[in-house]
Order: C-alpha cells, then structure tokens, then sequence
C-alpha cells in the first residue's frame, strides 16, 4: 500500500476495503488524489489527500468539470478547519 493511502486511511481510521465516500460526490470513493501533485511539491500531508470515486479522479485530472480549488475547500470542510489556519501551519 502506498504511503499516501496509508496516511488518508489512518487519518480517519478507515480499513483498507472499507467503504470510503468520495469527497466530491459522496459515491463511493477509490482513489487518495494529491491536491498539489508530488510532481509539483506536493506531499503526503493530510492536507494535501482528498479520496474521490474514479469518474471524479478522471474528471480533476482532465478539468473537465471540476476544479482543484473546489476540491480544496471541499476537502478542508471534511478536515474541518479553514484554509488561513493551513497557511498559518506551513509558515512555521
């Protein structure tokens, strides 16, 4: 298993197989997806790690009808905090 998928998984005490929803949709979630890709400095942080079904993976790749910016604040309203408090974070 990939060291991602092991930080999004233990982040919120899912089992590997368990049901996970798409954080886009609410369907059922197959892919950790890196909001800023590794290729472009991104990391295995928490913060960084949305899980989405594949027809969502599929369409924020393409940007076809999903935008990383919506996914981002998506995915800091699972987390539950704001993205200033993020910033503030990796600042220190």
């Amino acid at each position: 298993m990939k060291n991602h998928v092991k930080v999004y998984l233990k982040h919120f005490g899912y089992s590997q197989g368990e049901y996970i929803p798409c954080e886009n949709c609410g369907g059922n979630g197959v892919d950790i997806h890196h909001l800023k890709f590794r290729s472009q400095g991104g990391d295995d942080h928490i913060t960084n790690l949305c899980c989405l079904c594949r027809d969502c993976h599929f369409e924020v790749h393409n940007g076809t009808k999903i935008k990383t910016e919506d996914l981002i604040e998506k995915h800091y309203r699972v987390l539950g905090i704001e993205k200033a408090t993020i910033a503030d974070d990796e600042q220190q």
